[in-house]
């Protein structure tokens, strides 16, 4: 096969590792069947004679999976007939058992992308991840009018350098994309979405896979990972700046709040009638805008969100009321304590609005919106 670039091929000294292993454990499981067999204990006999049985057969098993490391995939970049290629070695045969090829022609995508892998470091109190990405080569290409997808890897960034040199001399061109793509093997119509979903730019390979993909360099924290169906595109008149903090409504629903309690407990000191429905009314919108605007505040809003904004709410309900016996010398506010009784009542549609809402009109803050900005490379 003309150019090729690199293979994955194992190494004599990892066969012979492998087989070393096999010798051991099968040594082992015929010790256990024999010494099984030459005791009188019934018991001991199963138990040492079928140990060592099965410990004979993964063996066996284990031998006809090395027999497969005696083939490998290798890559290749055909200048001269115009195409790439794969094909599956024996070792030791210079003829490939299996060729696949893909002509110039008939590429429609090449993409320099990071895959995602990590290990697991457990302490005294916790586990973390350290996480790391290897360079893969996703390519789109079609065949008998239909749209296929495969990839290419590399066992060493040496096999990355000469394979993307070799392709980008060839004349074909290159794109990149930061965003792991572990999810993207999950999906059938995986071509479709390298060419419409995932966010890719043209790049122009110089120097070292290093300036690029480092696959020595370890992450506290995952990149960004491509996810099926977020939007790359935003409208942007559809979202809106939200520029309240938590203190701001905070002070506003307590001044209002005080200013409704003083101006009832004076209209009920002067008239010498109860509580009116119309203050009662107010109070209830004052409680329920402010958990509307609360929720606004939170880049995610959780269900633990909603037990802050709870707490502020009866927090500004006991300040104000407060208010409302200092100014008075009232011994007690408890009659209005009914103010508060509707919108506990009807907390949990609040709850579900305040969702509803955030869906509809989200704010630049909130998180999925910065996840979609993100994807787009513009977090202003």
């Amino acid at each position: 096969m003309r150019g090729k670039t690199h293979d994955l091929q194992e190494t004599k000294a990892d066969i012979r590792f492998y087989y070393g292993l096999v010798a051991f454990i099968m040594i082992i499981g015929l010790f256990f069947f024999f010494f099984g067999v030459s005791v009188e204990n019934l018991p001991f006999l199963i138990l040492f004679s079928v140990t060592g049985l099965g410990l004979i057969l993964i063996g066996v098993s284990m031998i006809k999976k090395i027999k497969k490391m005696n083939t490998f995939v290798g890559y290749g970049v055909d200048e001269e007939n115009g195409f790439l290629w794969s094909a599956v070695f024996e070792d030791g045969k210079v003829e490939p058992l299996e060729v696949f090829k893909i002509p110039f022609t008939s590429i429609q995508s090449i993409v320099l992308a990071p895959y995602e892998l990590y290990h697991s470091v457990r302490t005294s109190d916790t586990v973390y991840h350290n996480y790391f990405y290897v360079p893969v080569v996703l390519l789109v290409y079609e065949e008998a009018g239909e749209r296929h997808f495969t990839h290419v890897t590399f066992k060493t960034d040496a096999n990355a350098n000469v394979w993307l040199q070799r392709t980008q001399a060839a004349g074909l061109s290159l794109e990149i994309t930061d965003e792991a793509v572990n999810n993207l093997y999950n999906y059938k119509n995986a071509a479709d979405l390298i060419l419409t979903d995932l966010f890719t730019k043209p790049f122009s390979f110089y120097g070292h896979i290093r300036n690029y993909i480092n696959r020595q360099q370890k992450y506290d924290r995952p990149l960004t990972k491509y996810k099926k169906g977020e939007s790359m595109t935003l409208n942007l008149n559809h979202i809106f700046t939200f520029k309240w903090k938590k203190y701001h409504i905070f002070i506003v629903s307590c001044l209002l709040m005080s200013l409704l309690f003083l101006f009832e407990q004076w209209y009920v000191s002067t008239n010498g009638i109860e509580v009116t429905i119309f203050s009662a009314v107010l109070a209830t919108m004052i409680l329920v805008i402010g958990h509307l605007l609360y929720s606004y505040t939170f880049k995610s809003l959780r269900a633990h969100s909603h037990f802050i904004i709870f707490g502020l709410s009866s927090l500004t309900y006991l300040i104000s009321s407060s208010i409302v016996m200092l100014a008075f010398q009232l011994p007690n506010f408890d009659e209005r304590f009914h103010f508060f009784t509707p919108y506990m009542i009807g907390l949990i549609p609040v709850v579900i609005i305040s969702y509803l809402l955030r869906k509809w009109k989200p704010a630049h803050h909130h998180e999925g919106i910065q996840k979609q900005k993100n994807r787009m490379r513009n977090i202003n």
